[in-house]
């Protein structure tokens, strides 16, 4: 594939996507949310561990993590289920006020084309919601299928994988993927969002999302998830273009961050000016690349005039 822009979307982005009638919350109050949604799987986590989580998600999250491991409990499946489940609820108020939205219809030609290719490590579905509105029927999550290519790097809420194909072993429910993902490859079925609540509260079902800690974990369909992958890091390679968007640079995310240190092509950042200033200057001194605004509203025009001098 030789996509000429890409563009990489994070939590922020969705946040401040616009035409929300409730964004997905940003990692700060991501918690609490869950807490509150789902008292019987999240709110009954340890006082103990709760600040880890308040303090920064993913430090909690690992430091969670750990303690199930070191239990042999199997209270991570319904965490996951659920932080599927809820991600699952965005959907887009609005439309004409949607920065996705204006993106993808402006767009649309060098979409299908996939000279312009989409990247997020969001779980949720916001950005399909945006493209069925603007006209698009099929997505093309990995390999060299026909339509929108949407590489959902972390996985997503609608990546759904049949409990048929996970071994279960003691009390911890495991796949052989995470381990020898080339030899037992699992079957991930898109799902249309609306769909995954239900779908999810059977027991037969599980997400196919990453681990929202550190090391970022696989355990279910590992073997897709790490193509998907790796075809983020082919396309970043060969891209002249590539726009990120509301997602803090984080060096411990290698999977990410060390394919893009080495892109051949501009990067124009989305996001905390410092941050990303500081991510720019340590790893790519001689490149000519630029933030641009701290917010996705502030920086569209900017983007969209990089991308029309590229395609």
């Amino acid at each position: 594939m030789n996509a000429k822009v890409v563009v990489l979307f994070g939590a922020g982005a969705s946040y401040g996507s616009g035409g929300l009638l409730n964004p997905p919350p940003l990692g700060n109050r991501l918690f609490s949310e869950l807490i509150n949604k789902f008292p019987a799987s999240w709110g009954i986590i340890d006082k103990s561990y709760r600040q880890g989580f308040e303090q920064r998600f993913e430090n909690g999250m690992e430091q969670y993590y750990a303690h199930i491991k070191a239990s042999a409990s199997n209270a991570l499946l319904p965490l996951l289920k659920d932080m599927a489940r809820y991600f699952s609820i965005f959907g887009i108020d609005n439309m004409q006020k949607n920065l996705y939205w204006r993106l993808l219809n402006r767009y649309s030609k060098r979409l299908l084309s996939q000279e312009m290719i989409l990247a997020t490590i969001n779980y949720d579905c916001l950005l399909e919601f945006a493209a069925l509105s603007a006209g698009f029927n099929t997505f093309s999550y990995m390999g060299s299928s026909p339509g929108i290519k949407l590489l959902k790097l972390h996985g997503s809420c609608n990546f759904l994988v049949p409990m048929k194909n996970v071994n279960v072993g003691g009390n911890m429910i495991f796949i052989d993927g995470e381990v020898n993902y080339d030899i037992n490859p699992v079957p991930i079925s898109p799902s249309l969002a609306n769909d995954v609540d239900s779908q999810l509260q059977n027991k037969t079902t599980l997400p196919g999302i990453v681990m929202y800690a550190k090391n970022k974990r696989l355990f279910f369909a590992a073997h897709q998830m790490r193509l998907i992958l790796q075809e983020f890091q082919n396309v970043v390679q060969n891209a002249s273009l590539i726009i990120i968007v509301g997602v803090k640079p984080n060096p411990a995310d290698a999977h990410i961050w060390n394919p893009l240190i080495n892109a051949g092509g501009q990067i124009a950042f989305i996001g905390n000016k410092r941050s990303c200033k500081q991510w720019l200057a340590s790893n790519r001194k001689l490149k000519s690349d630029i933030w641009i605004a701290k917010r996705f509203s502030c920086g569209f025009k900017h983007i969209c005039d990089l991308i029309d001098n590229v395609i």
